[in-house]
């Protein structure tokens, strides 16, 4: 009976034997397939990394080629400002430019203006000119023989430096080269003019027309003496055209003599010093 007991339980232990030796087996296929797995999770790390490697390359070029481009970014906008200031400098020079052609074409057309101001004051003085060749009086006035004006001498009376020339009839279209006649030179006239404010002889030298008077006739500036031919000039000074510019003070400032180069005696708004004509500007 113990034998059999014996038997029996060597049968129970091969049974567990084989049980345990089929577990054994299952268990190492089961470790041998956590092997592959592992293998293949570590290939699977290594091309994940290699990925991952490839990828942080390919950011690192990202951010290569992004920093060129920001560079370039950076020139371009360089470049820009340059070319802003570079065309903001262009339009400064275009607006000086054109203003310096305004200014031109402005004096252009103040300068043609004078010019045909000029040629209208020629031909008024030429005309005038013309009127004073022809005839010694008026058209259609008529003198008794023996009263034409002829030749004549004026003896100057105003004090140095005298009485200046005037190109017209008039007191303000003075002659500035201080040539005019002092006491007690003469001058030879050959016509006679009555002015706006006095009456004018005009002297033979061709330096213009000399005032008789002062404008308001107040003053004798001029005496005549006669006819040339009636007269001796050898007892006489005719005045030589020598400048006087800057003697004596002004007939206009309180002085004794009326300066020859100045209307100022006849003009409330002007005053000569030593020659030099001073104008108020009328508005």
């Amino acid at each position: 009976h113990e034998v059999a007991v014996l038997k029996e339980k060597l049968e129970e232990a091969k049974d567990k034997t084989r049980e345990t030796a089929e577990e054994n087996a299952r268990l190492e296929g089961q470790l041998a397939e956590l092997r592959r797995d592992l293998e293949n999770a570590k290939d699977d790390e290594d091309r994940a990394k290699k990925k991952a490697k490839e990828e942080a390359d390919k950011v690192d070029e990202a951010d290569a080629e992004v920093a060129k481009l920001k560079e370039k970014l950076e020139e371009a906008k360089e470049d820009e400002d340059k070319a802003k200031k570079k065309a903001e400098k262009k339009s400064e020079e275009n607006d000086e430019l054109q203003a310096l052609v305004d200014n031109l074409q402005r004096e252009d057309e103040a300068n043609k203006q004078e010019i045909a101001q000029a040629n209208d004051e020629i031909d008024r003085l030429n005309a005038a000119l013309a009127g004073q060749k022809g005839s010694n009086v008026p058209t259609g006035a008529e003198l008794p023989e023996g009263f034409e004006f002829g030749r004549r001498v004026y003896e100057c009376v105003q004090a140095p430096p005298g009485v200046g020339y005037r190109f017209t009839p008039d007191f303000a279209d003075k002659n500035p080269d201080g040539s005019g006649p002092q006491a007690p030179q003469v001058i030879i006239a050959d016509a006679i003019c009555q002015g706006p404010k006095a009456i004018f002889v005009h002297g033979t030298s061709g330096r213009g027309w000399l005032p008789v008077t002062d404008p308001a006739g107040k003053r004798i500036l001029f005496r005549h003496l006669g006819r040339v031919e009636d007269l001796d000039m050898s007892q006489y000074e005719l005045n030589d055209g020598e400048s006087k510019l800057g003697q004596g003070k002004s007939y206009a400032m309180g002085g004794d003599c009326l300066l020859y180069t100045s209307d100022a005696a006849d003009e409330e708004d002007s005053v000569d010093l030593g020659g030099r004509r001073i104008i108020k500007k009328k508005k």
